[in-house]
């Protein structure tokens, strides 16, 4: 009897051994199955904007700029899923020390994966974004018309509950800055080829498109909107917003062109550019890496400044290499660059290009991927707009010969300011032109000259589009 029970003990022991072997092999195959489907790549890309004047202070502006995206981006206008932000509360724009531009994340990924992806902005807002995410904040949805009136009924009837049914049923508030998209899925772009004629279109010219040419797989998000079930197609999420808080680099500048760089962070800057458009000619001087406190300076205004076209050119290649070696693909690199195309390149004025280090982009914009990718690559540009000393004086003499009786004297200022083409950075100019100055109107008749150059620049494009269609239809 012994014996038998021993056998039959060793005999349950292998059993229960061998099960156990065939359970720890199913799961080790699952685990990489699904190690395999979770293998997939993101790279993400973004500016970083600021305005400085001369002497290297960060100056506030209004930051937000929904007229140059498509109709169909969400902001706090029409950020859908019934919410407020606010946001929504704030009068005459929202003014701010950086315009955080189109950041937009890209994945790649050899068969389709379901994603969570949520990026925190703790120094900032969220102001645009596509497609529709889950949650964008900070923000809160009120409650629905049925339980606010039984809410209203008990406060009546003095039962006063605590918490109210709203509270109970309704949705909690977005506490913090941030933008999630949870749960959408992630198609390869080779085996979804069709997904590119459900891309939304608008005939309005974007920035916004030329992030698209990349060979980044297709997003899809299904529709959160009861009354609208169709999903959403991208092929990358996007989103920006406006913060305040300090650029790591410095820039100081001189009535003579003398220009100083100097990196107050604590990490080195890469792949710094220094630009001066003014006209046709620009100036283009590379400054390579700028380490932490160091300075270097430069000029800006020489005479022998070149034609732009060869000299934006190259420019666009240097950058597009930059991005690159920063770990970007050459698509999505000529991708940045085509989208920022008239910003960095052809804009007047004086900027400085250079790549943010990867330790402050992910200390300004916290990023949790789920699950985790097998490289996640962030390529953030800082861009320093410098409203100089002399564009400071020009604005003032503009300002003087549209204050004049002279209707000839208006529309030479007028003329001259256009030329300037200061876009949304025309009311920082006005305020440094007038910095100094104790003439009360100065001010008005300033906000006066930009409405009335506005006004000119839209009357001669309505002029002009004729022209482009018969041109475009080659007529």
């Amino acid at each position: 009897m012994k014996a038998h029970y021993s056998i039959r003990t060793q005999t349950t022991n292998t059993r229960t051994w061998f099960a156990a072997l065939v359970l720890a092999l199913l799961l080790t195959s699952t685990l990489v199955a699904r190690a395999a489907d979770n293998d997939y790549v993101a790279h993400e890309w973004g500016t970083f904007t600021s305005i400085q004047g001369g002497d290297g202070v960060l100056l506030d502006w209004n930051g937000v700029a929904t007229s140059d995206l498509p109709p169909f981006v969400y902001d706090w206008s029409r950020a859908g899923l019934q919410r407020f932000s606010p946001l929504m509360l704030l009068k005459g724009g929202l003014s701010s020390r950086q315009r955080m531009e189109t950041p937009v994340i890209y994945f790649y990924a050899k068969k389709p994966l379901s994603l969570d992806v949520a990026v925190q902005f703790p120094k900032g807002t969220i102001t645009e974004w596509f497609p529709q995410a889950a949650e964008v904040g900070p923000s809160f949805r009120p409650p629905g018309r049925v339980v606010a009136a039984l809410d209203n009924a008990a406060t009546r009837a003095g039962v006063n509950p605590n918490p109210t049914l709203a509270a109970l049923l309704g949705d909690p508030p977005v506490t913090n800055s941030v933008i999630r998209w949870k749960n959408f899925t992630v198609l390869p772009a080779k085996q979804n080829a069709t997904l590119a004629n459900q891309l939304p279109v608008s005939t309005r010219p974007s920035h916004y498109f030329a992030a698209r040419e990349t060979d980044a797989a297709f997003v899809r998000v299904d529709s959160l909107e009861q009354t609208n079930p169709a999903p959403e197609i991208e092929k990358f999420l996007f989103y920006r917003g406006v913060g305040n808080f300090p650029s790591p680099l410095k820039v100081t500048m001189n009535e003579q062109g003398a220009i100083a760089v100097t990196n107050a962070g604590g990490q080195p800057l890469k792949h710094l550019f220094a630009v001066a458009i003014h006209g046709d000619r620009a100036t283009v001087v590379p400054l390579g890496n700028l380490e932490s406190s160091q300075t270097l300076s430069t000029r800006l205004e020489q005479p022998d400044s070149k034609p732009a076209g060869d000299t934006i050119k190259n420019l666009r290649k240097q950058m597009a290499d930059a991005l690159e070696a920063e770990g970007l693909y050459r698509a999505e690199a000529e991708a940045m660059v085509n989208t920022w195309r008239d910003a960095w390149f052809e804009d007047q004025g004086v900027r400085i290009l250079y790549i943010l280090p990867r330790a402050w982009t992910d200390a300004t914009l916290p990023i949790t991927l789920t699950p985790q990718p097998s490289e996640l690559v962030r390529v953030m540009v800082g861009r320093a707009e410098v409203i100089t000393p002399v564009m400071a004086e020009q604005v003032a003499r503009c300002i003087e010969g549209f204050r004049q009786s002279d209707p000839a004297a208006k529309q030479t200022a007028i003329r001259e300011f256009r030329a300037m083409k200061l876009g949304r950075f025309a009311p920082v100019a006005l305020r440094l032109a007038g910095a100094h100055t104790k003439d009360a109107k100065f001010f008005q008749d300033g906000a006066g000259l930009i409405e009335a150059a506005a006004k000119a620049e839209a009357a001669n494009s309505a002029a002009s589009q004729p022209a482009r269609r018969l041109a475009a239809s080659g007529g």
